[in-house]
């Protein structure tokens, strides 16, 4: 599937080239190409914090620049408040419409494309970070499931990784968008909030037993659903082997499920597991088939 009449096309590096600066932190979109602005913090050495929140008044495709040399490997987290109209390609592959994300971990080397309409609001905070400064801030004493999951980040070249906020990271993330610290904490409340995201986010990724560093984005609650409706023979399957099996935690299955399906786990299998029953006594005959 393509999208028709892009207008523009520009690597995620050049992006903030299209914004003319206005102050040490702060770049605005000339009226020429839309609205909004671009605030950049450089947190320390390997350590930056974007924050975007503009449109544009043609189509544009932000694209990776993996064919650039890059002295330092780093890694760009990024949460989108505002996800309408927006569109992730993965190699040119795009993603599912009904796969839930928010949140993109990935390294500087992934091949990536992102797709905005026109006069599509992004809000976004991007975090990046190198692989060095990784390796130098991260502390892992006395977690060695912590220490493996860094030293596999480290060697990893291709990273994508799609995940969805819960309400606490949501809310440190509008926060952050929030002017009122601007007057009083200043770039020290961004610091310390963006090394807890980070610390939040590890913690998260590293509870994943099976998680494949190398895998690209897949559906995995529809996955699930799937499962569930191959096994409503069975009793309910419990919530935590069933978040084990498919590499998430408990609460992220929950809320991502609810999300897309629009019930819980519990009543989503009571419903099926009914339908199924109706099913074979309207037609017998397909009983032991």
């Amino acid at each position: 599937m393509k999208t028709s009449g892009v207008i523009n096309k520009v690597s995620f590096n050049n992006l903030i080239n299209l914004f003319i600066k206005r102050s040490e932190h702060q770049f605005i979109l000339p009226s020429s190409a839309g609205k909004g602005y671009v605030e950049v913090f450089d947190l320390e050495k390997g350590l930056q914090a974007t924050f975007w929140d503009c449109c544009f008044k043609e189509e544009i495709e932000i694209y990776s620049d993996v064919s650039s040399e890059i002295e330092n490997s780093y890694y760009t987290l990024a949460f989108f408040l505002n996800m309408e109209g927006l569109r992730f390609a993965d190699k040119n592959i795009f993603l599912k419409e009904n796969i839930i994300w928010d949140t993109v971990f990935i390294s500087a080397a992934t091949n990536y494309k992102i797709y905005m309409p026109p006069m599509t609001r992004g809000r976004c905070l991007s975090i990046s970070f190198s692989k060095k400064w990784l390796k130098n801030n991260v502390v892992v004493e006395g977690n060695n499931e912590f220490k493996n999951l860094k030293e596999k980040l480290c060697l990893t070249k291709s990273l994508l990784l799609f995940e969805s906020m819960n309400s606490t990271e949501k809310k440190l993330v509008e926060n952050l968008f929030h002017v009122s610290w601007k007057k009083s904490f200043g770039s020290f409340y961004i610091k310390s909030s963006v090394l807890k995201i980070i610390s939040d986010f590890l913690y998260k990724i590293k509870e994943r037993k099976t998680f494949n560093l190398n895998t690209s984005f897949i559906d995995t609650i529809a996955k699930v659903e799937e499962y569930l409706n191959n096994h409503l023979t069975d009793t309910l399957p419990n919530l935590k082997n069933l978040a084990h099996r498919f590499s998430m935690s408990e609460s992220t299955l929950k809320r991502n499920f609810k999300k897309r399906y629009g019930v819980n786990i519990s009543t989503y299998f009571r419903c099926k597991k009914m339908e199924y029953v109706q099913d074979l006594a309207a037609f017998p005959d397909n009983v032991g088939l």
